[in-house]
């Protein structure tokens, strides 16, 4: 059995996702919700919507594993790693964005994770 490039890269998106997940849930968890709701500066609105996109985090990057497994697999076709892909680089480029108008969003993981998920499910796509 012949594994290509292309698939290499597919798994590596997996596998950074799958991993980025783990320790946005674990670490992230622990860092950011307990912060959130520890501060006396937001409303209590504002901290229950940063707890929403917290979540949604979290199910961008399991849904990002597992489509990039999925495509992998042969279970699904390219266009799935293509829109991972694609919302993982916009996502990098959003914390880019972020952390040059406001510095702090360059210091934590986020840009990176997505950037690199972004990188080698691109790569994925078009090596194959």
């Amino acid at each position: 059995m012949t594994v290509s490039l292309s698939t290499i890269f597919l798994w590596l998106a997996f596998a950074v996702a799958a991993f980025g997940t783990v320790g946005h849930i674990s670490a992230g968890g622990r860092m950011f919700v307990d912060a959130l709701f520890a501060t006396d500066q937001m409303t209590e609105q504002a901290k229950w919507l940063g707890y929403v996109g917290w979540h949604a985090v979290s199910l961008l990057l399991v849904s990002f594993a597992l489509a990039f497994a999925s495509v992998a697999l042969g279970f699904a076709a390219r266009d799935v790693a293509i829109m991972a892909a694609l919302m993982a680089g916009a996502l990098s480029l959003i914390c880019i964005g972020m952390g040059v108008v406001g510095g702090e969003m360059l210091k934590v993981p986020a840009p990176y994770l997505f950037g690199v998920i972004a990188l080698s499910g691109a790569a994925g796509v078009l090596l194959d």
